[in-house]
C-alpha cells in the first residue's frame, strides 16, 4: 500500500510519517508542501491513498482532488484539514473525497482507515 501526503505543516507531516512508519506494509510514496508540487507529483506517481490538506500556501488542495477524480485515478483521498467549516466537507465529498477529517479532533481516524484497508488487502491475498 502506498501513501502520499500533501500538507504544508512540517509538524503534521512528521506526525503522519511517524504513524505510517509503524506499518511496514505501508510505504510513503512522496510528500509535498505546496499545491504546485502535489499537482506535479500526482501525475508522476499515483498513490493508493492521498492524505490531503485543503489550505496550502499556493492554493487549494481541492484542485488536486478534482484532478484525481477527472483523471479517474484509483486513489483513495483522505482530506485532513483545520478548516471543516462553511460546507467544505460536503463540497469535498461531492467532488469525490473518500474521507474528511478535522486535524484537531479526528487525526487518528486517518490511520484507522489505512489500517482497516490494509487488513482488507492482506486478507484478500
Amino acid at each position: 500500500m502506498t501513501v502520499a501526503i500533501v500538507e504544508d505543516s512540517t509538524i503534521i507531516k512528521e506526525r503522519i510519517k511517524e504513524k505510517i512508519d509503524q506499518y511496514p506494509e505501508i510505504r510513503l510514496l512522496w510528500e509535498a508542501g505546496l499545491l504546485s508540487d502535489g499537482l506535479r507529483k500526482i501525475n508522476e506517481e499515483i498513490p493508493d491513498y492521498l492524505i490531503l490538506d485543503i489550505q496550502l500556501p499556493d492554493g487549494n488542495g481541492i484542485d488536486i482532488l478534482k484532478l484525481i477524480k477527472e483523471k479517474k485515478y484509483d486513489t483513495t483521498v483522505i482530506i485532513l484539514t483545520n478548516y471543516p467549516i462553511g460546507g467544505i466537507n460536503s463540497k469535498c465529498c461531492s467532488i469525490g473525497a473518500d474521507y474528511f477529517f478535522d486535524k484537531t479532533n479526528e487525526f487518528e481516524k486517518v490511520f484507522s482507515v489505512l489500517k482497516k484497508n490494509l487488513e482488507i488487502t492482506t486478507n484478500r491475498n
